[in-house]
């Protein structure tokens, strides 16, 4: 037993903040499940066990593909859900330090989850009073990684350990101990970020005095130029602006000054703390205001009467709105299905021949596209429901469909996150969709079935299809794509239809004003010439509130380091 416990302090040492060591030992021939027969409490002391787990917890404070390999091992993964929740204090807290760890990497969250780490190992541990406060943190740092952006997690089980993070920030960013241990920075914004994607967490946060703190961040990291810290923070306060509280307090604490140091400080179109700090600039300032003018001048617009001939017509797009992180081959592909149909499809990566496509940090390009769309494609997933950009499109296009100006269709990106599935789609979007109708997109196998049902929506939806001739183009025989005759409108049945996962046309609402631009390509190769699709207008009804406005997220850094 003497010698195992020599031979894992030797690889302690060799492995501190090593990255080099870590691996070549992690992936060293019988290393691994060597260390793993360590961890084993009936066959080991507790000295060896302490060891054993002390470097496991260095291991995987390092770099990402060790963080993959050690959550890789079900073995290993049976060990730490024991460890966590056994009597020896020291190795409870060292597990607890491996999970935490880990849980900075997207992949290791997943086999985490899978192992069901937060509800086996966590809970307990988080829930605990007689637990050491230090190890208590740890448990919801890595709580806030596995599950914080969940609307139920175990998290609401210890609503006073959220306000333990946020001491824990104030005291990172003071540079001062904390529970006997000085936190990096690192380690505790990327919790607060997942954190902040829950609308349930968020208000604890708010509460406790998370915006100053996090003003104070940007600050402190726009000064020292950490780009990824910055990041993360800008994100987070991103997240909280849907909360009217929040907002507030940030324009009480000249956030929008703040901001435009930290956009004309920051180099390059490319920075994406350049960006964020744009779009919060618009998310605080006029935005709003000037979108509620726009809506109420469509209205107006849309109520025209229909006898007002082309001249009072206008040309309209399928928007796409989606996350670029959940099956975006998918989301490409079923926006080319839908062109070869002869649709005029908007995606942020190409545009429309009505709409540019996003270029920059350009939230008016975004909410141009969305205010010129009849019908708003939404590709529902998890990543969708955590990114504030999403979230503004989103929000923004069901106004604009309680207002009659549009029509927004729903496509699941993931088979275990539909209304239907166990882990249903939660939070704002589940509210969102309520019981609409939906298409599976989450297999390629299903995206033209999807597509004829799109089409076949946005078909039924109007009362007259005709073409219109372009200057200097010759007139087309025939649209390919349109009907022989003009489509008519389905009569709604008295009590709405059942919902189902049908690819039946949505009927939940009456027919509204549609002028969508739809494509077709005239005999001979020329270029492409539109007919408009023009149906009775509805009455439009309350806007309610209007959200700010809308950029696409990207991937956040994975940026939690050792805790000292």
């Amino acid at each position: 037993g003497e010698a195992k416990a020599k031979a894992c302090g030797a690889m302690s040492k060799l492995g501190f903040r090593n990255n080099t060591n870590v691996l070549n030992m992690i992936k060293h021939h019988g290393m691994l499940d060597a260390l793993t027969e360590l961890l084993n409490g009936a066959t080991n002391t507790f000295k060896v066990q302490v060891q054993a787990w002390r470097v496991l917890q260095n291991c995987v404070s390092g770099i990402d593909e060790v963080k993959v390999i050690i959550c890789s091992s079900e073995r290993l993964l049976g060990y730490l859900k024991t460890a966590c929740t056994c009597s020896l204090e020291e190795v409870r807290m060292r597990a607890v330090s491996v999970v935490m760890h880990a849980s900075s990497n997207d992949e290791s969250v997943a086999k985490l989850l899978k192992a069901n780490i937060p509800e086996g190992a966590l809970k307990m541990v988080m829930g605990s009073e007689d637990e050491q406060t230090a190890t208590r943190v740890r448990a919801t740092l890595a709580s806030a990684n596995l599950c914080g952006r969940e609307e139920r997690s175990i998290l609401s089980t210890a609503p006073e350990m959220l306000q333990e993070i946020v001491k824990v920030l104030q005291h990172a960013l003071e540079e001062t101990e904390y529970a006997g241990i000085k936190w990096s920075l690192a380690g505790v914004l990327l919790p607060l970020f997942n954190l902040s994607c829950s609308d349930t967490n968020k208000l604890e946060l708010i509460e406790c005095g998370t915006v100053a703190l996090l003003l104070q961040v940007v600050r402190t990291c726009r000064r020292k130029q950490h780009e990824s810290y910055l990041e993360l923070a800008l994100r987070t306060l991103a997240n909280l602006t849907f909360n009217d509280e929040a907002r507030d307090q940030m324009l009480q604490q000249e956030t929008v000054e703040l901001l435009k140091l930290v956009a004309n400080q920051t180099q390059g179109e490319g920075s994406v703390s350049k960006r964020v700090a744009q779009d919060l600039i618009f998310m605080l300032g006029e935005g709003p205001k000037v979108e509620l003018t726009r809506v109420a001048s469509g209205i107006k617009r849309q109520a025209r009467s229909p006898e007002a001939g082309l001249g009072a017509e206008e040309h309209s797009h399928i928007m796409i709105s989606y996350s670029w992180l959940e099956k975006k081959k998918n989301v490409v592909q079923l926006t080319d299905m839908l062109r070869t149909r002869g649709l005029d499809v908007w995606r942020d990566e190409e545009g429309s021949s009505l709409v540019r496509k996003m270029s920059g940090s350009s939230m008016e390009i975004m909410a141009e596209a969305i205010e010129v769309a009849k019908f708003v494609i939404v590709f529902v997933s998890r990543a969708y429901r955590d990114s504030y950009n999403c979230k503004l499109e989103g929000k923004y296009a069901q106004i604009r469909e309680r207002a009659g100006l549009a029509h927004i269709v729903y496509v699941m990106m993931e088979e275990d996150y539909t209304p239907q599935s166990e882990c249903s789609v939660d939070g704002w979007l589940g509210m969102m969709i309520g019981d609409s109708i939906w298409y599976k997109g989450w297999d390629s196998a299903f995206l033209p079935e999807a597509a004829e049902a799109i089409e076949t929506t946005v078909l039924r939806s109007t009362h007259q299809c005709f073409l219109r001739q372009p200057e200097g183009v010759a007139f087309p025989a025939l649209n390919p794509y349109a009907p022989p005759h003009p489509a008519p409108v389905p009569p709604f049945p008295a009590g709405g239809v059942e919902r189902t996962n049908s690819t039946m046309p949505r009927m939940g609402a009456p027919p509204r004003a549609h002028n969508l631009r739809i494509l077709s390509q005239p005999p001979g190769g020329v270029s492409p010439v539109a007919r408009t699709v023009s149906a009775h207008p509805g009455q439009p009804s309350n806007l309610g509130t209007l959200p700010s406005m809308l950029r696409r997220q990207h991937t956040y850094p994975n940026v939690c380091e050792d805790d000292g």
